[in-house]
């Protein structure tokens, strides 16, 4: 098996572990930014899963101000609850319309996550809404707005996780037990120099995590 593939069953492993024995917790998606793709592939893969009954929201909208952060993702939720109650219903399997939440924008994808993972219903276990910004422009916002997040009395129906780089600036909101995506950078490379005759660069690196990508995907 090569490193990437192992690495991202191995990340998956510990999701299901971490909420297993934290079901109320914020998820750390422990990863290095630039593995934050393979992140996003990992959890896409796992959505699919044949005995997974969570849908998976990922949200990579840029963190630019909470407000248009936390209102994009309201919008994300409803939008990704219309999609699942459009393909269940092809199944001749009915969920609930889902209206619109209102009120300030954190409070309102507070009430999106819920009102979804409750619209569900007994076909599947909840939502899980995974926060995986592309960028960060106000870290000390997206800081308050996870610690927030983690002080919520969320239902058993719901789970989040957000992606904390080893080194982040969410290590002190979050902790540092999580899901770990543990790229070995090494291997990789004697993986793709052996596979393809590839030179020992960032060139290779790249590579194999794009090798990988498209293995999750």
């Amino acid at each position: 098996m090569d490193p990437i593939t192992r690495a991202t069953q191995g990340f998956a492993t510990d999701v299901a572990a971490f909420w297993r024995a934290h079901p109320g917790r914020l998820l750390p998606l422990i990863a290095e930014e630039e593995d934050r793709a393979l992140v996003v592939q990992a959890l896409r893969l796992r959505e699919t899963a044949p005995d997974n009954r969570r849908p998976i929201v990922v949200h990579e909208e840029p963190f630019a101000t909470a407000d248009v952060y936390f209102a994009r993702l309201a919008e994300h939720v409803a939008e990704h609850y219309e999609a699942v109650r459009e393909g269940v219903a092809v199944e001749g399997v009915a969920l609930g319309a889902f209206e619109e939440t209102s009120g300030p924008p954190m409070e309102r994808a507070a009430m999106a996550i819920e009102r979804a993972a409750h619209l569900l219903g007994e076909g599947f276990d909840g939502l899980v809404v995974a926060l995986i910004p592309a960028h960060l422009e106000d870290v000390p916002a997206w800081r308050e707005g996870v610690r927030s997040l983690g002080a919520a009395p969320w239902s058993p129906r719901v789970r989040i996780a957000v992606l904390s780089p080893p080194v982040g600036p969410l290590v002190d909101v979050l902790g540092d037990e999580g899901a770990r995506l543990d790229v070995n950078t090494g291997a990789a490379l004697a993986f793709v120099a052996g596979a393809e005759g590839g030179e020992h660069d960032e060139a290779a690196i790249d590579a194999a995590r794009r090798g990988g990508q498209e293995r999750c995907g």
